[in-house]
């Protein structure tokens, strides 16, 4: 397996974030991705997925779920300071893994 690859987004309150592989081989609108919005809420990054250009949102399953959580149903989450957040496209031979770490909140 390839070493994982580190990207780093700075955006701000309202933006949205995108997460999408850098280079990928499959048409633009087949490439697995996730756009979020951002809302900061004190020293919290809430992101809530929203559609993409394309008007599709891929499911996502969360590495660390709350009891009762299934896959593909949860759309958003928060992130912390020293607290990573793990989201993965299940597929049959599995999907992208991306880890999200909040840096700073300025």
């Amino acid at each position: 397996m390839p070493p994982a690859a580190n990207y780093t987004r700075t955006v701000a309150d309202g933006e949205i974030l995108k997460v999408m592989p850098e280079e990928s081989r499959l048409p633009k609108e087949q490439i697995v991705r996730y756009y979020f919005k951002v809302e900061i809420k004190g020293q919290t990054v809430h992101l809530t997925q929203v559609a993409d250009e394309f008007g599709k949102k891929d499911f996502f399953d969360l590495r660390d779920k709350a009891p009762g959580d299934e896959y593909g149903k949860r759309r958003d989450f928060d992130l912390r300071i020293g607290k990573p957040v793990v989201i993965s496209y299940n597929v049959p031979g599995g999907g992208p893994v991306w880890e999200f770490r909040l840096q700073s909140i300025q």
